[in-house]
């Protein structure tokens, strides 16, 4: 049997409050997903999903518990590591899009292989032909204040996966825009995925977007629980 693309073994996730009590966010998360698969973790707001997307994404560390991407132990990795890993190996993608004001559209999809070394030419040429993919291409002058919601999120998918992670991560990519934008956002996400063959694990609070996945989780209460 193939070593899943990730697995995480009995994540837990506390925090010490003002007054002394301890609050549990997660509670003994236990999951895989394997390569290439699209998995969502469905929830309502304030159930612990964007802490769990954090810790698998590493930019958060578990109270206790274990995150594997591709066999390798990432909790073991210095912070130096870690930010290394992270964006040679991880694609983000949040309900915010981040995109950083005073660049373009295509110096925003360029950044992430600019800082992983690339060359600026070859990083632009890549961040154009990925702008072409995702169907903005004509907008890659455009900064992110003359973008609509719609073109923002399609920069940010660029963005993600401009270095080709082998793990792509999304919260709630779609939750600020309009139904129309959103479920033409999801679809060009699924086609782009399936078609690059990445592994993609997406929290949403939407049933319709959770059942056209491969593998889907409900998180509640802090505990996860596997969807038939």
């Amino acid at each position: 049997m193939n070593t899943p693309a990730l697995r995480v073994s009995d994540i837990s996730k506390h925090y010490v409050t003002g007054e002394a009590e301890r609050l549990d966010v997660l509670k003994g998360i236990t999951m895989e997903v394997a390569a290439g698969e699209i998995c969502t973790i469905l929830g309502a707001s304030g159930t612990g999903k964007s802490t769990l997307l954090h810790i698998i994404g590493t930019l958060d560390k578990p109270s206790s518990g274990e995150v594997m991407l591709d066999g390798r132990a990432i909790g073991s990795l210095s912070d130096k590591e870690l930010a290394r890993y992270r964006n040679e190996n991880i694609g983000f993608v949040f309900q915010f899009h981040h995109l950083l004001p005073e660049f373009s559209a295509l110096e925003n999809v360029a950044m992430p292989a600019l800082i992983a070394g690339v060359a600026q030419d070859v990083a632009l040429s890549n961040a154009k032909k990925i702008l072409e993919r995702v169907r903005v291409d004509h907008r890659k002058d455009a900064r992110p204040a003359q973008l609509s919601g719609g073109e923002q999120q399609r920069v940010a998918v660029a963005r993600a996966l401009i270095n080709q992670p082998k793990l792509i991560l999304a919260d709630e990519p779609s939750g600020n825009l309009d139904e129309e934008n959103a479920e033409a956002l999801h679809e060009l996400f699924w086609e782009v995925a399936r078609e690059r063959n990445q592994t993609c694990v997406i929290v949403t609070h939407d049933k319709r977007i959770a059942e056209q996945a491969d593998t889907r989780y409900t998180l509640s209460d802090g505990t996860l629980t596997q969807d038939a």
